[in-house]
């Protein structure tokens, strides 16, 4: 057995892509390792460049379509050898001797059975990667701006859990898949219920992983660079008109699927009728203000759309998902 397989799942994004694994490739030379790249039908060039500079270093996987995130996963591990798993951003770029040091920490304790890394941007901000788990309340607190207001707090705070120390290690509910390092032998068929397009792939994991009795580890010793939505941004321009609507409706979708999966209609319905609610009251707050009465009015109606497409967050709709 190879110690480590890097999944790194590509759609247009050729450029990125080819950083990312030359970045890799100088990370990882000394370690048993094998990179499967699993691209999503993209149209930019990115078969073309992956066939020419780096048939010797990579396993290609191609999809056939634009499945997303977790299916595309899901292929590249039914081909992994590895006694770890590493899901990498197309997007990101591990810091020098920072693979080798997330090796060491998850071998040093069993009990780990996920690691997440401290993301920043390429001018050095940090990027939020430790989270809770999601309730109807945290959303609520994330979407009327109470989190941000109040991030310090614990309570209001515990979404993106700002109130931390993020240059600590410390034990949370999930992070996120740019970088997400797993121990192979814990996660069974599939990494990610392919039930989810886009969204929630991850916090569904990581819950079912917790359940298992393992710990997800926030560990910030490991640093990685990552530019943030590259694959997710390069949408045609009927897509990103409308404020995002696109995104918006497959987030709902994701959304009501996780809560219906994993605390039943009843909590599905609540998250629901809170995001409602909410942009009705925005609506009629904002009866002057022509902009942000038309963004509420639009995300009810996608709410609307959400909840029928997922018949209440039971089934998902047909892939790929299709658009506002």
């Amino acid at each position: 057995m190879i110690d480590i397989s890097v999944i790194i799942v590509s759609f247009n994004t050729r450029e990125l892509l080819k950083r990312c694994i030359n970045e890799l490739k100088k990370e990882i030379m000394e370690i048993s390792h094998e990179i499967i790249v699993v691209d999503n039908d993209s149209r930019d060039g990115t078969i073309e460049m992956l066939e020419t500079e780096f048939k010797d270093d990579i396993i290609l996987r191609k999809s056939g379509g634009n499945y997303g995130f977790g299916i595309a996963n899901n292929l590249g591990y039914e081909m992994a050898k590895g006694k770890y798993i590493l899901l990498l951003n197309s997007d990101a770029f591990i810091k020098k001797g920072n693979l080798k040091k997330a090796l060491e920490k998850i071998e040093s304790d069993k009990t780990i059975g996920v690691l997440g890394a401290k993301l920043e941007c390429e001018n050095g901000d940090w990027q939020p990667s430790p989270r809770s788990f999601p309730t109807v309340l945290q959303d609520f607190f994330v979407l009327s701006g109470i989190a941000s207001k109040y991030n310090k707090s614990s309570f209001f705070g515990k979404s993106l859990m700002t109130y931390k120390n993020f240059n600590k290690e410390f034990e949370c509910d999930w992070v996120t898949g740019a970088f997400m390092l797993i121990r192979s032998d814990i996660i069974g068929k599939k990494i990610f219920d392919e039930r989810y397009f886009m969204y929630y792939e991850e916090v569904d994991f990581c819950l079912k992983i917790k359940e298992k009795g393992y710990k997800i580890i926030y560990y910030p010793e490991v640093e990685v660079i990552h530019l943030g939505g590259a694959s997710t941004s390069i949408f045609s321009e009927k897509l990103i008109s409308k404020n995002g609507m696109q995104m918006t409706l497959w987030r709902l979708q994701s959304q009501y699927l996780y809560y219906r999966k994993n605390f039943g209609l009843i909590t599905a319905y609540s998250s629901k009728l809170m995001e409602l609610t909410w942009n009705i009251i925005r609506t009629l707050k904002n009866k002057n203000n022509n902009l942000k009465k038309e963004e509420s009015r639009i995300i009810i109606k996608m709410i609307k759309k959400a909840w029928e497409n997922t018949k209440g967050g039971k089934i998902s709709p047909a892939f790929p998902w299709k658009g506002y």
